[in-house]
């Protein structure tokens, strides 16, 4: 189904994380119940949102290098019921001390995808995303977006925000193609990577596209690129135009 640097996730280990959710005592009651998530385990963190997206649970994805104290915070002020926490030698064996309860707790109208605004303009806000509306923006996205459907996904951004999660990783998986979801940002492994897929469609942000393409040579340019966010440099611009075949931009 997917990779993880160079390691590889199949369907069956999908479907051990399902039966293993299915048995938990606070993951296999999901529906309607807001979930903080803070795991650093990329494979089992999709496994966790495939999962609540079908059970009907709400998941609130924090950033990997969240302190646990903050990590409890910020759960409880988004109105969630339980955090899980956890690394990546922690996740399959030990399910059971992963998740914990929060004192408070709001209804969900609607499961959602719970994300949170840049905060560049004041305190960050709380955004819920149902996963109905996730489900047509990725209809959308394979539909408008045919051309990447014979290129391979290469996801070197954060999959606990909307951009690597959404665009990188679930639209990918309705393609019926396998992302690679890049974890070690040196940018001479990325390159590698790069190198070793077929048409790779690279996710990533303007300021490690700009590292990337000092690297690479004219000669070899990078096939695609997809950005998103905050638009580049002209200088980074320029060079990429060198660089790059196909270069894309969403917001």
């Amino acid at each position: 189904m997917l990779y993880v640097d160079d390691a590889h996730f199949g369907q069956p280990y999908f479907e051990q994380c399902f039966q293993l959710f299915e048995r938990h005592s606070i993951l296999g009651e999901c529906k309607n119940k807001r979930i903080a998530v803070c795991l650093s385990d990329s494979a089992f963190w999709i496994a966790l949102c495939l999962y609540a997206k079908t059970r009907g649970g709400s998941l609130f994805p924090l950033p990997v290098d969240t302190p646990r104290d903050a990590a409890r915070r910020r759960a409880e002020r988004s109105g969630c019921h339980y955090l899980v926490f956890g690394s990546d030698a922690e996740a399959l064996d030990t399910i059971e001390t992963l998740v914990e309860p929060l004192t408070s707790g709001e209804k969900t109208p609607e499961p959602a995808l719970i994300q949170t605004s840049s905060g560049t303009t004041g305190e960050p806000k709380f955004i819920e995303r149902s996963w109905s509306s996730v489900d047509v923006e990725i209809e959308s996205y394979v539909r408008h977006f045919a051309s990447a459907d014979r290129m391979t996904p290469i996801v070197a951004c954060p999959v606990n925000h909307s951009y690597g999660v959404i665009s990188g990783v679930l639209v990918a998986l309705a393609r019926g193609v396998q992302p690679v979801i890049i974890r070690n940002l040196n940018p001479k492994y990325i390159l590698r990577k790069l190198s070793e897929s077929e048409s790779p469609l690279l996710y990533s942000s303007p300021t490690l596209i700009a590292t990337l393409t000092l690297l690479a040579s004219e000669e070899q340019p990078l096939f695609a690129v997809m950005t998103s966010g905050t638009l580049m440099q002209k200088s980074w611009f320029e060079n990429v135009r060198k660089k790059v075949r196909h270069l894309h931009q969403q917001y």
